[in-house]
């Protein structure tokens, strides 16, 4: 029975900010698109052998504002967009198929959602980013996201790191780059693709819970995963004459499976779905919605950010903004969800979640700014079973000194559980985190933002499913400053004491099994597993670019350190990349795990990227050495 102290949310169109944008089928397809163009990358012109050019360019990489486009269930015919920058597009059918954007001539007509390579105006440069004149790049697109709808046109997701595709029926041919553009995804997870499909030039790739109908994916450069997929997925792992590697986890090995919860409307009326975990359903996708729990609006808080702070008032928690936080913290203890507009929130306070199965989602790539104060934007209580955190984007903040004086405190983002009390947890109703990324720099002018660790998790029986943890390389200039690499317009590289962050995630719970994995830049262990019988599987990580030998590779710091107590791990698709840009840097090994035959790591490489120094072995000291040019390193038996 309803808790009648419990006041009901309202449930209509009329609830949401103007950022967030709602579509019906009735309305004009370009009245449509002109409302999107505000959302979507800026455009160029440029010549190219001649030729008059157009390029959507990486501008709006640091902008403050926040979309989403939310499409009602029915048809849109010739409806073709851009996703920009912290854009989220969905569809707010129960099944993927209730939002469709078709196309009135399919071979040469896109319409849906796409992401093209972005500034294609730049030269190519030796030691650069750019393949050749006019490739552009995608190593920077990041932040944007697209779910939930068919298409029956060819669709372009030119994207990297933190920019899924997922819930989606591909009715025709898909490409995760435009053309040979560099590139560094990236996650296509529980959809279906008809036609071909092709990674092209990207580095790595994870698809999980995908259907290939008809044809074998192809292309892409150094790891390429696939895990549940099914159709004509590859059946078996591989290496091709390149040393790239297909790497198939074909029936889960970890049998546990939830999807990222998700909105439709009914009706007229919102309600906010979410998939029930599976340890039978592991495998292909799952976008009908029958299994699906299904929550009314009225039982769910919008969180609604407050209005756009200027860089002076960036760092100064207000009480606006203590009222918000107060605010959302409420309706938690009131037992409600929480959805999250597009926005930044500036929280004086940790989220905590106290109760079983609450949900927070973000739309738009809503972010959580930490508390100054040392505590994390997100705080999960131990042994609180099925709880769901998706969406998001954790963003670090200046702390304060009393926070940054106590060196036995470890400041994180967000905390699932609590060190002191590890390994609490529900086998039968696991915590996920769907669409997690976290953020040292990048946005704030000031480079002392910091913590210590970006997610922690400690308790047992918790699932990660896309994350991207990413200690920003390079950041937004301030006003009239300059760049410090001309190889970088536009942006400041981030050199020694800037944005400091120690690890980007660590492991304390037994039985956490994470699905696409991305750490980057930070400046001691990069994961650090001190659970048992925990996997992952598809790891990306870069070393951090900044540091010195001394204070890194002579410290003998790694990208994937599986603590000595450790018994049992799995780590698949495994790959740590270094380009170590102000100092040469000579680092052992990139990972270190104890020598127990149920430590197993499969189908692990190093890359060198450019610059200085070099990544000596692979695993404990074994496989040779990444070499400039020289494509993947990897063991030969492991």
């Amino acid at each position: 029975m309803a808790d009648p102290t419990v006041t009901k949310e309202p449930n209509n169109e009329n609830m949401w900010p103007e950022n967030v944008m709602i579509f019906h089928p009735s309305d004009d397809v370009t009245t449509i698109q002109t409302k999107i163009e505000v959302t979507q990358d800026p455009q160029l012109n440029f010549v190219l052998n001649g030729t008059s050019e157009t390029t959507y360019t990486s501008a709006n990489q640091f902008s403050e504002k926040h979309w989403a486009l939310l499409f009602a269930p029915g048809v849109y015919t010739d409806c073709s967009f851009e996703v920009g920058y912290n854009v989220q597009v969905a569809g707010l059918g129960a099944s993927a198929n209730d939002v469709q954007f078709i196309s009135s001539a399919p071979a040469t007509t896109v319409s849906g959602p796409f992401v093209l390579a972005l500034d294609k105006e730049l030269p190519q440069t030796t030691g650069g980013t750019i393949a050749y004149p006019g490739s552009g790049l995608a190593l920077n697109t990041f932040w944007r996201g697209a779910e939930n709808f068919y298409t029956n046109s060819n669709m372009v997701w030119s994207v990297s790191q933190a920019a899924p595709l997922r819930r989606v029926y591909v009715d025709a041919n898909l490409q995760f780059t435009e053309g040979g553009e560099y590139a560094s995804g990236g996650v296509f997870a529980n959809g279906v693709v008809t036609g071909s499909t092709s990674f092209n030039s990207q580095q790595q790739w994870f698809c999980r819970g995908v259907d290939f109908t008809t044809t074998a994916p192809s292309g892409g450069a150094w790891n390429i995963v696939f895990s549940g997929c099914t159709g004509n997925a590859p059946t078996t792992s591989s290496y091709d004459s390149t040393n790239k590697a297909v790497v198939v986890d074909l029936v889960p090995v970890i049998r546990i499976r939830a999807e990222k919860p998700f909105i439709t409307l009914e009706g007229g009326r919102f309600k906010l779905h979410v998939p029930k975990s599976t340890v039978t359903k592991t495998c292909g996708p799952d976008l009908d919605g029958t299994e699906d729990e299904v929550r009314d609006f009225e039982d769910v808080k919008l969180g609604i950010p407050g209005p756009l702070k200027n860089d002076a008032q960036y760092n100064i928690i207000d009480q606006n903004d203590v009222d918000l936080t107060q605010e959302l913290q409420a309706a938690l203890e009131q037992g409600k969800d929480l959805v999250l507009c597009p926005g930044t929130f500036f929280l004086s306070a940790p989220l905590i979640i106290r109760k079983p199965n609450q949900v927070i989602l973000g739309l738009g790539l809503a972010t959580l700014v930490a508390p100054k104060n040392g505590l994390p934007c997100i705080q999960v209580m131990p042994g609180t079973p099925g709880v769901r955190i998706a969406g998001i984007m954790l963003e670090a903040s200046v702390q304060d000194a009393a926070s940054t004086k106590d060196k036995n405190k470890m400041i994180s983002l967000l905390e699932w559980g609590q060190p002191q009390k590890v390994g609490m947890g529900d086998s039968n109703n696991p915590g996920v985190l769907s669409d997690v990324f976290a953020t040292v720099g990048g946005y704030n002018l000031d480079r002392s933002v910091s913590t210590d660790v970006m997610i922690r998790i400690s308790d047992s029986y918790v699932v990660g499913d896309n994350l991207w943890l990413w200690r920003a390389d390079h950041m937004r200039l301030r006003p009239f400053e300059k760049a410090n690499d001309p190889q970088f317009p536009g942006v400041w590289q981030t050199h020694p004491g800037e944005c400091p962050v120690k690890n980007a995630l660590i492991v304390n719970g037994d039985h956490v099994h994470i699905y696409g994995l991305f750490c980057e830049h930070t400046i001691e262990d990069i994961v650090v597993w001190s659970g048992n019988n925990g996997s992952v599987t598809f790891y990306q990580c870069e070393l951090p670019y900044d540091v010195s030998n001394e204070n890194f590779g002579e410290k003998n710091f790694v990208g994937y350190r599986v603590q000595d107590e450790v018994h049992s791990h799995r780590g698949l698709g495994v790959g740590v990349y270094s380009n170590f840009t102000l100092n040469v840097v000579h680092v052992a090994t990139a990972i270190v795990k104890p020598r127990k035959d149920d430590v197993a790591f499969h189908y692990p490489f190093t890359v060198f990227l450019s610059n200085n120094g070099q990544i000596k072995s692979v695993i404990n000291g074994m496989g040779p050495p990444a070499e400039p040019n020289g494509g993947p390193a990897r063991p030969f038996i492991f």
